[in-house]
């Protein structure tokens, strides 16, 4: 049998107190939709496979030479194109990349534009068209044969 415990009568006349309620209650909301929120705001990301001293993310990659792959990219996969050279030519940029650089575009892509849609940089690619034949076909075989080589397909 529980021990009885004995709530004292300020503690009682507080939680009685309806602006305390609500002030709870408001407080209880915040936090859920706080995690929530954190949560779905995260993209997928893969850790890097490769020891970076071996094969480094440079500062100068990650000011100069990221944010126009990640440009290249957005603009060649947002919405829906038949427009297989701008695909091509994005993919091209990432195809050639080190290991530690393509999972670095991977992880911010899926986190600038894809957080919280349930897709990731190689469910994208992998829906896109890229013609039957062709180069355009074959860098879309190669770089998504890459990509699940590092654990991107999940």
């Amino acid at each position: 049998m529980l021990p009885k415990i004995r709530v004292p009568d300020s503690v009682k006349n507080a939680l009685a107190y309806r602006p305390l309620q609500y002030a709870l209650l408001i407080a209880g909301v915040l936090l859920v939709v706080y995690f929530i929120g954190r949560n779905s705001g995260k993209g997928v990301t893969v850790s890097y496979p490769a020891s970076p001293t071996k094969d480094p993310v440079t500062d100068d990659f990650v000011s100069k030479q990221a944010p126009n792959i990640l440009d290249a990219l957005f603009q060649a996969f947002d919405g829906w194109s038949l427009d297989v050279d701008e695909k091509t030519l994005a993919v091209e940029k990432i195809l050639f990349l080190t290991d530690n650089q393509l999972v670095y575009i991977f992880n911010q892509y899926n986190q600038r534009y894809l957080a919280g849609k349930g897709q990731t940089l190689y469910t994208v690619i992998d829906g896109e068209y890229f013609g039957p034949i062709g180069l355009a076909a074959q860098r879309k075989r190669e770089i998504l044969k890459r990509m699940r080589e590092l654990g991107m397909d999940k």
